[in-house]
């Protein structure tokens, strides 16, 4: 007989004529309730010695767990998969977000007590065909591989029993129907000059965004790393910054996406603004962030997207594109300036490889085969 230790529960456990038994105890994990469970446990104990022991009074362990699968709900289920996420690995606060959404949508669309055990193919390919109706395929592919995961560790861990993971199904659909997502197009010089200037046409409270804007369109970066700058990873001649964390809906994280730090080597104009930013804004604590929100804290970048980003491309007269063609487009103009790929990888973070498949985009269309008959 023993005492184990299960979160903040602790659970009395033994054998009796064979069987296993255990008792949850209502006390929690600290002093007083591990006191409690010696002295239950020890009543147990007497109990069996003196030939009192009843096992009907306690709960027999296989049957404790048949019952639990035959009455766990979906979305219990999936919550106790994000449980196990959230606590063996160092997720992205976004990533804790999309859990917690899903644990929700499952409610709503199964019902808070539908069981695990009823799930089919089929009730998951209609629950699914109701959420795609709100939200891009996209999207619902991502949900889609956290749920199939979800399954697959419930059916390991012994929560539920079934032949086939019922997200399955509807995620090889999906795979089939989504298209060859469209490469980024970057923004061209003219584009870049007409989107900063913008920000001096339009109300006081888009220019506070403007230095913010430069510094990626020019460093790069990413925009939670942007948004996580502070003046300790400012260099003393502000010719270049160390990017060593970043920011995920205003929570902030001790690494990069990448989980390596970086230095970049900063433009005169980046370093122009950062002495003038520092002349300003700069206090006395090198942990005071660089880019600040208007009134305090992190940047937003959903804020950023929806109130200043369209706004302000309408502004300038420039095609929609996502934010992250910031990046994209600085980049872009760093390889059609001569830059090496070794040289761009190391102050953007990525392989070679990665840049050469995923960040390098022609800016316009040119010739570029040789015409060895012209003179």
């Amino acid at each position: 007989m023993h005492i184990e230790e299960k979160g903040k529960s602790l659970i009395i456990r033994w054998r009796f004529e064979g069987k296993k038994f255990h008792k949850t105890l209502s006390k929690h994990n600290n002093p007083i309730g591990r006191k409690h469970a010696e002295m239950v446990m020890a009543s147990i104990e007497k109990d069996i010695m003196c030939g009192r022991f009843d096992p009907s009074t306690y709960t027999q362990a296989g049957k404790a767990k048949k019952q639990e699968i035959a009455t766990l709900a979906a979305n219990d289920l999936f919550a106790k998969y994000a449980e196990h996420r959230m606590s063996d690995y160092d997720l992205s606060n976004s990533s804790r977000v999309r859990f917690k959404g899903i644990v929700s949508k499952l409610k709503q669309l199964l019902g808070k007590e539908f069981q695990a055990s009823n799930l089919t193919p089929e009730v998951a390919g209609d629950a699914i065909a109701l959420w795609s109706e709100s939200v891009s395929n996209r999207t619902i592919r991502a949900y889609l591989f956290d749920l199939a995961a979800a399954w697959d560790w419930a059916v390991k861990e012994g929560l539920v029993e079934c032949d086939t993971n019922p997200w399955s199904k509807s995620l090889d659909r999906l795979r089939k129907k989504l298209p060859t997502p469209k490469k980024p197009q970057p923004f061209s010089e003219d584009e870049l000059r007409s989107i900063v200037g913008a920000f001096d046409r339009l109300p006081p409270s888009y220019s506070h965004y403007k230095d913010a804007a430069v510094f990626i369109s020019q460093t790069a970066c990413r925009f939670g790393e942007m948004a996580a700058l502070t003046w300790s990873d400012v260099s003393e001649n502000f010719d270049r910054v160390t990017i060593s964390k970043s920011v995920s809906r205003g929570h902030l994280r001790d690494t990069t996406k990448t989980g390596e730090s970086r230095t970049i080597l900063l433009t005169p104009a980046v370093i122009q603004i950062l002495k003038t930013r520092s002349k300003r804004f700069r206090p006395y604590l090198s942990d005071a962030l660089v880019f600040p929100a208007p009134k305090g804290g992190f940047l937003n970048d959903n804020n950023f997207r929806n109130k200043i980003w369209k706004p302000l491309l309408k502004a300038a007269g420039v095609t929609y594109r996502k934010p992250y063609n910031f990046r994209h487009s600085g980049v872009s103009h760093a390889a059609n300036n001569g830059v090496s790929i070794a040289d761009l990888a190391a102050q953007t973070g990525h392989s070679t490889k990665t840049l050469m498949t995923s960040y390098l985009h022609p800016i316009e269309q040119k010739v570029v085969f040789t015409d060895y008959l012209s003179e």
